[in-house]
């Protein structure tokens, strides 16, 4: 699957804004790099990110999802 230009959301928790980002490129098999708004740039595992509307088996919804496609 293609991710490059992927929308990405980050929510953090209370207090924080939520973070905009896009999926720039992929690093190896199993990474991708994410550049947020404020230009920072994360690497992160596929697997880690979750569909729109995911909660944990605790009812969080902190992590970082798939936005729409761009």
């Amino acid at each position: 699957m293609n991710l490059i230009g992927q929308k990405v959301e980050g929510m953090w928790g209370a207090m924080h804004p939520i973070s905009h980002g896009l999926i720039e490129r992929r690093v190896g098999r199993d990474s991708v790099e994410i550049k947020w708004e404020d230009g920072y740039r994360q690497e992160v595992l596929v697997d880690e990110i979750r569909e729109c509307g995911y909660r944990s088996p605790n009812g969080s919804p902190i992590g970082i999802f798939f936005g729409e496609v761009a």
